[in-house]
């Protein structure tokens, strides 16, 4: 309260070279109304002889917008002030609003993850008008979460901070080979053919082993990603054995990446085949068990493949064979076959559409947070749990790719895309 006057004011503008654009609300009491206004830099020049404001209506309370040049200040800070006067002749208080005039940038430099140190970065270009327009190769970079930054230099040496801006790196496999016992060579063995190139691929390979001798084989599957890559291979056991009353392609398990076993046969003919026994054991020296039968196709010359998912196998190696039985009870066994199980930690179901779970692969019940992020790093949700498995619900979740982050008490954050529906 001044001199029995009540005065407010608004300001909102960018800071430029050139230009401010400011958005004034100023207001008297009912009994004196608004009829002028003015504007100076830095240095009060004295009530009435500052830059006028005018085109604004002659109320007791005033919204107006203005364009004030700039043109001719100094490089650096500078103070505004505007002050306005009543129909009787008083000048109102004002208050300065600081801005920053600068001559562009003149200088630019980004850096994927640790910072380099200033002017240690990879450079940008910088166009005449002081924008930046470039693609920014990520190269050699790992799979994974990754940060970018960026930071500009203006005149005088000044550097920008740097804000990280968060980005996922994928790499899709595009090409897929096998070959048995011996490698061929990179590119040299069997090409497997790939409908649609991924970051995570299924390969179902139909394997022809009528020229392998009877015995011990071993299978190798490797990829070539985009960057043109290979992976490394495991070798998968499998088993040629002429005295099943079958004639047997493969038998193959196959650990997955949830912690179960995934168990493939391919027969080429059948006689007189009720049924397969699949048997496991924690070691091929001890007594094998029998974990589910499936039903054989009797007498045929079709080739019949076969697949069954052991759900839950032991953690580490497991041995499996098949024990073939006919319809008289006679029975042969082929040979063994193994798969080692690592738990990882999974999501499912993906994609998530309503409740979803956390299977965690470490054995214990310990303290973790998850949290699920967008590909900008943005939290959208997050959990805590002491469970090994966790039941969750969606709790508004937006639809779309997600990073879902688990970070365990003594580990490395963990992180899955997961997709939301």
């Amino acid at each position: 309260m001044i001199s029995g006057k009540t005065f407010a004011k608004r300001f909102a503008f960018p800071f430029q070279l050139g230009v401010c654009l400011f958005f004034l609300t100023v207001g008297w009491c009912p009994a004196q109304k608004i009829n002028c206004a003015e504007y100076f830099f830095d240095t009060d020049p004295g009530p009435g002889n500052g830059t006028p404001i005018t085109s604004f209506p002659e109320e007791g309370s005033v919204v107006f917008t203005e364009t004030i040049n700039t043109t001719g200040l100094a490089v650096g800070s500078h103070l505004l002030f505007i002050r306005t006067k009543s129909t009787d002749g008083d000048w109102s208080l004002y208050e300065a609003q600081e801005f920053f005039i600068d001559n562009g940038i003149i200088a630019a430099e980004y850096f994927f993850d640790k910072d380099p140190g200033i002017g240690g970065g990879i450079p940008l270009s910088v166009s005449s008008t002081g924008t930046i327009t470039e693609t920014i190769p990520t190269s050699g970079l790992s799979d994974g979460i990754h940060y970018l930054f960026v930071r500009t230099k203006h005149d005088g040496n000044i550097w920008s901070l740097q804000d990280p801006q968060i980005f996922f790196i994928r790499t899709r496999i595009v090409q897929a080979e096998y070959f048995i016992d011996t490698d061929p060579g990179f590119g040299s063995g069997t090409s497997i053919s790939i409908s649609s190139p991924d970051d995570l691929i299924t390969i179902t390979p139909t394997l022809s082993t009528s020229a392998l001798p009877d015995g011990n084989h071993y299978l190798f599957i490797r990829t070539k990603d985009i960057l043109g890559k290979w992976s490394f291979f495991e070798p998968m056991m499998f088993t040629v054995d002429a005295a099943l009353p079958i004639e047997l392609y493969d038998f193959a398990a196959t650990a997955t990446r949830d912690g179960r076993v995934k168990l493939q046969w391919t027969t080429a003919t059948e006689i007189n085949n009720d049924f397969f026994s699949v048997e496991r054991a924690a070691a091929p020296e001890i007594e094998f068990a029998t974990i589910f039968e499936i039903p054989g196709a009797g007498t045929t010359k079709v080739k019949t493949s076969y697949e069954e998912i052991d759900e839950k196998p032991y953690p580490g190696i497991n041995y499996y064979r098949l024990k073939q039985t006919d319809f008289d009870g006679t029975f042969s066994y082929s040979k063994i076959v193994s798969a080692e199980v690592k738990k990882v930690t999974t999501v499912y179901p993906n994609p998530v559409v309503d409740n979803w779970t956390v299977a965690f692969g470490d054995a214990g019940n310990q303290s973790r947070t998850i949290e699920v992020l967008d590909l900008t790093g943005k939290k959208l949700a997050d959990y805590k749990t002491q469970l090994t498995i966790v039941e969750l619900k969606r709790e508004g979740v937006p639809m779309g790719a997600h990073i879902v982050k688990i970070t365990s008490p003594g580990s490395k954050p963990e992180f899955l895309k997961v997709s939301f529906q």
